[in-house]
């Protein structure tokens, strides 16, 4: 861990627990990382209005040390500057609701901060209280809302519809067309359709190009399938003890739960190591918390804003 000099974390289940709001501990934990000069990266799959919420809640000065990927890549923020965008063709998009509409499915369309990230769902037969409740606008034709490249097309249900048509939809969709995203959630999951750049692996590639980082140099913090990818990539792969168990076998360290400050947990036994300090441990996330990674038993994945 010492070696390390990139920290980057997904949000949803991981740093802002099931909720997704950060603990004071966490937040105080985030910032003294950033102050002792070492980049931080939030990793997320929800929109840019959530992920602002969480980046206020951090107090630094050291603001460009402060990264976002947004919605798994479609955005990057280097404080609060977006300095690189990718949609999803607009042509492609009304494909993509056609396909959700055909297997009765509410599709939900995430617009860009150009549309002020405004969502719409389409009821097409399904309960639409979960997208309400989201934010979203119902609307009974999404593609006439649309009036440019919108960042994603999405469904969100329950999770053998979901993993019954995953595989048709990357067949339809994936084979670098565009980017085809799975969020497993306790009961419901996200089956989550971008742009081919979009992806969480890709956007941290951007950044740490631009810093002058290696992949080695990054410990990430996960728990879901949308962060395998970084999680084999990197030099130090943590996973919550929350975590999907297939998830946690990718682990170099299981952290406590996210309700548990978990991952501050981790950061401030890093800052002590860098500092040359000590730091007495608090709390715990079961018998592999702290240690090498065992694997475990599966408590639901992500939940709170819902898996992503």
């Amino acid at each position: 861990m010492r070696n390390i000099s990139v920290i980057a974390s997904d949000i949803g289940g991981t740093l802002g627990g099931r909720q997704s709001v950060l603990s004071a501990r966490t937040a105080k934990a985030v910032g003294q990382v950033l102050g002792a000069g070492v980049p931080f990266i939030l990793v997320s799959g929800f929109n840019l209005k959530v992920v602002t919420r969480i980046r206020e809640q951090i107090r630094t000065r050291n603001e460009s040390g402060l990264w976002s990927i947004v919605q798994n890549g479609s955005l990057i923020l280097k404080g609060n500057n977006i300095v690189e965008r990718n949609y999803l063709d607009l042509e492609v998009a009304k494909e993509v609701v056609r396909f959700f509409c055909d297997k009765g499915l509410n599709p939900i369309a995430f617009a860009s901060p150009e549309m002020d990230c405004r969502q719409f769902t389409q009821p097409v037969g399904r309960d639409t209280s979960f997208a309400e409740a989201y934010g979203c606008e119902i609307v009974p034709d999404i593609a006439s809302q649309l009036l440019s490249d919108p960042i994603q097309i999405s469904v969100y249900d329950d999770n053998d519809l979901i993993f019954g048509m995953r595989a048709e939809a990357e067949c339809l969709f994936g084979g670098g067309r565009c980017n085809v995203i799975v969020s497993v959630g306790a009961e419901k999951s996200w089956l989550e359709i971008t742009n081919a750049r979009s992806s969480k692996l890709t956007a941290l590639t951007t950044i740490l190009r631009q810093i002058g980082a290696r992949p080695e140099d990054v410990m990430y913090f996960g728990d879901n399938l949308n962060d395998v990818e970084l999680l084999k990539s990197v030099g130090y792969p943590v996973v919550m003890n929350n975590g999907l168990p297939e998830v946690k076998k990718l682990a170099r360290r299981i952290a406590a739960d996210c309700d548990a400050d978990g991952v501050a947990e981790v950061l401030e036994e890093y800052l002590a190591l860098v500092s040359g300090t000590t730091v007495e441990m608090v709390g715990g996330g079961g018998e592999a918390t702290g240690r090498e990674a065992t694997g475990g038993e599966e408590t639901g994945g992500e939940v709170g804003e819902t898996a992503q």
